[in-house]
């Protein structure tokens, strides 16, 4: 009995038989293609007198799968027989995966995006800016009347807005609080790693550029100043803004500075009436020196700038820098302070000349103060 292993491909197939080797380097037609031949020993059928009988089976692997039967003989050839399967599968054109895919991608983005405004709502907050605006609009309503399909338009059209910017107030404060809600609140989508950073920036951004377009597509200003706001306090809260690569801090000088202009600024303000009370008790404007008098009111002025100097003596002596910077600045608002008071005492209040020269040195002080008699506390 014979077996035969034949094995074809593009160019070439070898034929073994017992242990002769026939190889063709030419095997080619119209079409090329890879086949796996397998034998099977030779049976008997029915009379018929066959010796050697082969039977090789040839698979295509593409679209189209061709079985052939081929029968011969080891000396003789009989003839061969020829059986062919055709499996035909229509391939859809190229286009159409291309557009299929497209539209996958832009249905994934907007299921993120939507996955991503849920988990940034927070629902007590959000409830209770829905129920404040609601409010606010209705203080319009008198009667039922009022209630007509274009203000409901108008309380919806303010309601998305603003939820939109809810929902950028609540993603920009978890992105910049990332490490600490790791500890502090760690099932929160950013902390968890739910959603990536780079996602989380798309859908905040998305959300604030929403909310503006809103904003100026209604023009309602009241509305457009709100969204402004809120966006200006709540990124300032949430964001770790620096100076110069650097925490933004407010040291303990600069607070004493801010609360002496304040103060000093104040008595300023109250002086400057001083002068003018003649034209404004005519015009009736009840100012505070034409209440009280031009010298109750200008000793009044004095007594709030000497607290002034006061609060700034305080500060540098409770301060934490060193002696001399101590003693420097306490002599220095000590001076300035006694020199105000002496000029006081010297001002004649029927005279107008007299009170505007008082009024420019008050200018005077405030300048030596700022050129930096105190040293930073």
């Amino acid at each position: 009995m014979d077996s035969a292993i034949v094995r074809s491909f593009p160019n070439a197939f070898s034929l073994t038989t017992g242990g002769n080797l026939w190889k063709s380097k030419q095997y080619s037609t119209k079409k090329i293609f890879n086949a796996n031949c397998y034998a099977s020993k030779v049976l008997e059928h029915k009379g018929r007198n066959q010796i050697g009988h082969g039977f090789w089976r040839l698979e295509q692997p593409t679209t189209l799968n061709h079985h052939y039967k081929c029968i011969g003989g080891r000396s003789t050839y009989h003839g061969c027989n020829r059986k062919y399967d055709v499996k035909a599968t229509p391939r859809p054109p190229f286009d159409a995966g291309t557009n299929a895919s497209d539209a996958k991608s832009i249905l994934d983005y907007v299921k993120i995006f939507l996955i991503t405004i849920h988990k940034l709502t927070i629902p007590v907050a959000a409830i209770a800016r829905l129920s404040s605006m609601i409010s606010a609009s209705l203080l319009a309503v008198e009667n039922l009347s009022d209630l007509s399909p274009l203000f409901l338009t108008g309380v919806l059209q303010i309601v998305v807005a603003y939820m939109f910017m809810e929902f950028y107030i609540n993603g920009v404060n978890q992105l910049c609080d990332i490490e600490i809600d790791k500890i502090n609140k760690p099932y929160l989508p950013f902390a968890s790693g739910e959603i990536s950073f780079r996602n989380g920036v798309i859908v905040v951004a998305s959300c604030l550029t929403l909310s503006a377009c809103f904003g100026l597509i209604i023009g309602s200003w009241p509305l457009i100043w709100c969204l402004l706001l809120s966006f200006l306090v709540w990124t300032g809260y949430s964001v770790n803004t620096s100076v110069f690569k650097r925490p933004a801090t407010i040291p303990r000088s600069l607070i004493c500075t801010i609360v002496f202009v304040t103060i000093y600024f104040v008595s300023l303000a109250l002086f400057k009436d001083i002068p003018d009370i003649e034209g404004d008790k005519a015009h009736g404007i009840n100012s505070l020196p034409a209440r009280m008098g031009i010298k109750r009111a200008f000793w009044i002025s004095i007594s709030i700038f000497e607290t002034a100097f006061g609060v700034a003596l305080l500060a540098g002596a409770t301060s934490s820098s060193s002696l001399w910077i101590k003693i420097a600045s306490g002599l220095g608002h000590s001076i300035l302070a006694s020199i105000l008071w002496y000029k006081a005492t010297f001002v004649d209040l029927k005279s107008k000349a007299s009170i505007a020269s008082f009024y420019r040195f008050l200018w005077k002080i405030i300048g030596v103060k700022f050129h930096g008699v105190m040293k930073e506390i």
